[in-house]
């Protein structure tokens, strides 16, 4: 979906997680590089990376009326407001 909505292609090779952790961990513990870091991987977000993420908002929507945005148009607009504030 990120590669549709900011024409950027996506990255063709995959990291194992093993070698995401060990590279979390050289630049956290060997090269002394602290968090937090647009630019390197640290240890959490190696471990945050290779769990499945799920969530449910029924529970918000049916009680709370919360309206829901497709995910597509809440991708776009989010990489339109990093790309208006410079970030990308």
């Amino acid at each position: 979906m990120l590669e549709k909505v900011t024409r950027i292609p996506r990255p063709k090779m995959k990291i194992p997680n093993f070698m995401a952790l060990a590279a979390g961990f050289l630049y956290e513990k060997v090269f002394r590089v602290s968090s937090p870091s647009w630019v390197v991987q640290d240890v959490d977000s190696a471990k945050g990376l290779s769990l499945y993420w799920y969530y449910d908002s029924s529970k918000a929507v049916r009680e709370l009326s919360f309206p829901q945005t497709p995910i597509e148009k809440s991708l776009e607009k989010t990489f339109n407001w990093f790309k208006e504030n410079g970030y990308i």
